[in-house]
């Protein structure tokens, strides 16, 4: 009998040895439970819209964007919660499931009271740039994102790295905690990083040296992927061929606007695959990306329809590396996918739009400034009582204002009513308004955008067809006020393929893979997840 219990008791202690994996110095972590992907790929596409994603499908193989569609759960009424959206507002949202009014992000930019200059959102002083003159960090994030719950969760041990076109989607999708976080620099088109995430990948600094992207432009030209494809567009005498040289002082921002982006991305998701532990253990890890399908070098989908129809066709092919490259690295089905838009358009269409005399129009800031200032002169007398303008948004003198202890309410009233009356202007926002209460769907949506310390004294919304001139700083990006579709996909670890027609907000992702990982979610997250 006591035989019997010695080897049972051997055979237990083998079964729990072999259950377990040592990971990091001195600690012993259980196994993966059934169910848990191994690693999350998050990927963000900057103004990707279901329009397009359509009409272009007969250019796309098997083994991307239509597998995602096939095999996946697509969400296909996606909208964001909040008005004004950009790629940096976007990526904040998806990764912490809040909204500007909670992580702080309101736009790429914002005036900063301290100092009345404009702040980018990811501007940090305190660090070093690294192949960048530019320091960056997520400082100005006020809340965690789900790779920060996943970094706190593991005591560290997770991977998170994240790989963007832009320094804002890279940094703000990665989050506080990360690993890697790297993006393409404007000047320089090397692969960039920041001395806040510590050393330089030596897979990016590899591609820097070995795959240095100034040097492949001297001889790319960019031409369409298909040759003689099929052309999707009801106008005939748009043309389906086109042929680009990317050069001068602004080639790397060309690129970047270009569907030539998307291949480099994949191709140092690869690089990352390759040269990190991503997926390498039972512990499981988070992969952010940024992919691109907006138009070329700010021209609108009507002058730049064959470049936009190649932007799909390989944005196709893109997530059709990524996701072989994921399932090579950590096996087909212990990979969870998501895969959704920033949810604007920043199209340039006001030339092609004034040819067939379509309302549209330009609000002069800086004459509506003037205008207001002698306004506020008259009733107040002599002063500055305008500070700045940033985009649609003008800030208040506050420090005139309490020196001679003027009523702001009052003011706001007044001023208000004075901006109502001009011309294009279809309503006007008071910070007043927006932090006491909402009273409608649509104001609630302004009031998520609102954020006291960032956001300005007053909101102008214009009319469909007229956009802001002459503000002191530019705003958010030009976009229409038609809504833009686009779709939620999830593929991969625990997803049952299925379409759902039900509208789902773009803030119900960070929810959805915290309990797919089985971590606490963000620290502002509110939502469900989506199933």
């Amino acid at each position: 009998m006591q035989k019997n219990h010695l080897l049972f008791s051997l055979l237990t202690l083998l079964s729990l040895l072999t259950s377990t994996e040592v990971k990091g110095e001195g600690s012993v972590v259980s196994q993966r439970p059934q169910g848990m992907p191994r690693l999350v790929v998050n990927i963000m596409v900057d103004q990707l819209q279901s329009d397009y994603l359509e009409a272009f499908s007969p250019l796309y193989g098997s083994d991307g964007l239509q597998l995602l569609l096939q095999k996946g759960r697509v969400y296909l009424q996606a909208d964001y919660p909040f008005v004004a959206r950009d790629e940096a507002s976007a990526a904040a949202t998806v990764a912490t499931g809040a909204t500007p009014s909670e992580h702080g992000v309101v736009a790429l930019q914002w005036l900063n009271r301290d100092i009345w200059r404009p702040q980018r959102a990811v501007d940090d002083r305190s660090v070093k740039g690294l192949y960048t003159a530019e320091g960056c960090s997520p400082r100005q994030l006020e809340v965690s994102t789900v790779a920060d719950e996943l970094k706190v969760s593991t005591g560290g041990r997770a991977w998170v790295v994240s790989i963007a076109p832009d320094s804002e989607s890279a940094i703000f999708q990665a989050g506080h905690a990360a690993d890697q976080v790297v993006w393409i620099d404007d000047n320089t088109g090397n692969w960039a990083s920041s001395s806040y995430y510590g050393e330089f990948p030596k897979w990016a600094d590899y591609r820097n040296v070995y795959q240095n992207l100034d040097y492949r432009l001297q001889s790319l030209h960019w031409q369409p992927l298909v040759p003689r494809a099929p052309f999707y567009w009801t106008t005939s005498q748009r043309t389906s061929t086109f042929a680009h040289k990317l050069k001068g002082p602004s080639r790397f921002a060309a690129f970047k606007s270009s569907a030539l982006v998307n291949s480099e991305i994949a191709a140092a998701v690869g690089s990352a695959l390759q040269g990190t532990y991503l997926g390498s253990d039972d512990i499981p890890d988070y992969l952010a990306i940024t992919l691109y399908a907006g138009p070329f070098s700010g021209k609108s989908s009507l002058t730049g329809t064959a470049e936009l129809q190649d932007t799909y066709a390989r944005l196709d092919r893109a997530v059709a590396e990524i996701i072989a490259g994921v399932h090579k690295k950590v096996g087909e089905g212990n990979a969870l996918f998501t895969l959704t838009s920033t949810g604007y358009c920043a199209e340039n269409e006001e030339e092609e739009r004034a040819k067939y005399r379509l309302p549209i129009g330009q609000l002069d800031m800086r004459r509506t400034v003037n205008l207001l200032g002698m306004y506020l002169v008259a009733l107040y007398g002599q002063g500055n009582y305008i500070a700045a303008t940033m985009g649609n948004q003008i800030y208040l003198n506050h420090r005139l204002l309490d020196e001679r202890q003027i009523n702001v309410p009052e003011l706001q009233t007044r001023v208000q009513e004075f901006l109502q009356g001009l011309i294009g202007v279809k309503e006007v926002v008071s910070a007043h308004r927006l932090q006491n209460g909402a009273w409608s769907p649509e104001m609630e949506r302004a009031q998520k955008n609102f954020y006291a310390q960032r956001s300005g004294d007053f909101i102008l919304r214009l009319r469909p067809g007229w956009h802001v001139v002459n503000a002191d700083y530019p705003g958010h990006p030009s976009s229409q006020m038609a809504f833009v579709r686009f779709p939620i996909f999830l593929y991969g670890t625990g997803v049952v393929p299925q379409k759902v027609e039900t509208p789902v907000t773009i803030d119900r992702i960070a929810p959805t893979l915290s309990k797919a990982l089985r971590i606490r979610a963000p620290s502002a997250c509110r939502q469900l997840p989506l199933f």
